[in-house]
């Protein structure tokens, strides 16, 4: 039942709606109270809080579209019908702007006033309607926030479309026209990451406009700084808030690199730009890289039989190697140096911090130099298998995967040739989503061209299909994570694109000549 407030200084007229209401609608509607003035109006409003309101235009002091406008700015679901005894345009336009549902003429019948309070009821369903709807879609809006936040994370850093960007961006709600993305780069060893990934992304979250990804190999995230204009830079009062607010252990800062500006929809570009900053700090001289810093403090505490300055100088000198691009002397330094280690009494920790310096410095050279993808240079620094390694305790194990993902890199970096812009695009398309139902015609809609004339390119500068790339690349990454402890066939099976095992498995022995189980099983035995 709707409540009626009747506003008219005529007591006639108060009495002769009063009347028609209760005789003939008071099933619908009850009358809550009347008023003889504007002033009064707006104020029997606050207390008696009315659905609807039939008021007069013209009254002593305040008129009626005063209060209507007065009582409206409250916010509050309201309907009104203008009861009056001129007809004039501009009162009529005038409550059209206002939300005015009627316009009744004096004096008023049972028919006319019976349309005007259903209208005045059908307006108010309406607005109850849409006031649940908003409150189910902000709900909804919470609870997919996580999910559409790294869906913004993913574009960012797998290249999306500008416009996939922009509008996961404003379903977002983040009203901005502009970006940077970053990345920040967590310390390890001692240091419980997690902790401090979520206590970093706390800080930006509550104190700044700034958005932290997903951590991503236990180790880095992205980050996007919403921006108002191409000039507005916030990420340098952004690294000054976090290195004062959240002081990282044993002195050691969380590393942090950022792209340009850019308009919403291109972050990743901006994205790329940061990446390769954190690329080209790693591939440099030592004391320039977080990670190193933090590997040179624990040399200096180095209790074996190793002194920390043979150890760092070796380090240094494969990541200026790497830097200047002399791949070749890095490879030879560093297959010498690791195998020194099967002698020495190095710390487990220290092993993997060095292999995780110079592997990350390596990816990050070579995914700058566009030779590799941004999905192959993050599995490159996925240090989880090499700490598996570790902790089982086969030390010769560890010193050999070592080796085979740098000179896995290397191949990348050999087989990387001048291939046109689109079959490049068709290569990083499989990188980034071999493990998803693909095919020729997804990677030719991803691309912009036709799926003829993208497998025709593949072709002639492959000399092999999409198809036979796929698989290929599918089982050297089945290769690469049957060495992993703990991975069944079923888990690698699906991790590469196919969800029935079995298949995986024939397919994988047409090609390897083993099973995956007897692959596996042939790894153990070699590693010892």
């Amino acid at each position: 039942m709707k409540r009626v407030l009747i506003v008219d200084d005529e007591q006639p007229m108060v009495l002769g709606l009063s009347l028609l209401i209760k005789r003939h609608f008071s099933q619908d509607y009850s009358i809550v109270g009347t008023a003889s003035s504007g002033r009064e109006a707006v104020e029997l409003d606050a207390v008696l809080n009315p659905d609807i309101l039939l008021m007069d235009v013209q009254m002593p002091g305040i008129s009626g579209l005063e209060a209507i406008r007065t009582i409206a700015r409250k916010g509050n679901p309201k309907a009104f019908v203008l009861v009056t005894a001129y007809e004039r345009f501009d009162i009529a336009r005038e409550a059209l702007s206002l939300g005015v549902c009627d316009y009744l003429l004096k004096p008023v019948s049972r028919d006319r006033l019976e349309i005007a309070l259903r209208v005045a009821s059908d307006y108010l369903d309406r607005l109850n309607m849409l006031a649940e709807r908003e409150l189910e879609l902000r709900d909804t809006m919470r609870r997919l926030a996580p999910s559409l936040s790294r869906a913004l994370f993913d574009c960012m850093e797998h290249g999306g479309s500008e416009d996939e960007t922009g509008m996961l961006v404003d379903t977002l709600g983040i009203r901005a026209s502009h970006g940077i993305a970053g990345v920040a780069i967590f310390p390890s060893g001692d240091v419980k990451v997690s902790e401090l990934y979520r206590r970093f992304r706390d800080i930006l979250e509550y104190k700044t406009e700034a958005m932290a990804g997903p951590l991503r190999d236990g180790r880095w995230c992205t980050l996007f700084i919403p921006l108002q204009s191409a000039s507005d830079s916030r990420s340098s009062a952004i690294r000054s808030l976090v290195q004062q607010t959240l002081p990282s252990p044993a002195g050691w800062e969380i590393g942090m690199w950022f792209g340009s500006p850019v308009p919403i929809g291109m972050l990743a570009r901006s994205f790329r730009e940061a990446f390769q900053h954190f690329a080209a700090s790693v591939s440099g001289r030592m004391p320039e890289s977080p990670a190193a810093i933090e590997y040179a403090d624990a040399a200096k505490h180095d209790s074996g039989h190793t002194s920390a300055a043979p150890f760092l100088a070796m380090l240094s000198g494969i990541l200026e190697d790497i830097g200047a691009g002399r791949f070749h002397a890095a490879s030879r330094s560093f297959s010498s140096w690791v195998e020194s280690w099967k002698v020495q009494n190095l710390e487990g920790s220290r092993m993997l911090q060095a292999a995780a310096t110079v592997l990350t410095a390596l990816a990050g050279k070579l995914h700058a130099a566009g030779a590799i993808s941004l999905a192959r240079s993050e599995s490159a620094i996925d240090m989880s298998e090499l700490r598996a390694i570790l902790e089982s305790g086969a030390k010769s194990a560890f010193i050999q995967r070592c080796m085979e993902k740098f000179n896995s890199l290397l191949q990348s970096a050999e087989d990387s040739r001048p291939y046109s812009q689109v079959v490049r695009k068709a290569l990083q398309y499989i990188e980034n989503h071999f493990a998803e139902q693909i095919s020729l015609e997804s990677a030719a809609e991803s691309i912009g061209i036709s799926p003829g004339r993208l497998s025709r390119l593949m072709a002639e500068e492959t000399g092999r299909g999409f198809a036979r790339t796929l698989i290929e690349y599918r089982m050297q990454r089945a290769q690469e994570l049957l060495r992993t402890p703990g991975w069944t066939v079923r888990r690698v099976s699906e991790a590469c694109g196919y969800p029935d095992a079995n298949y995986f498995a024939r397919l994988f022995r047409k090609l390897t000549g083993f099973s995956p189980k007897e692959f596996a099983e042939r790894r153990e035995e070699e590693n010892g």
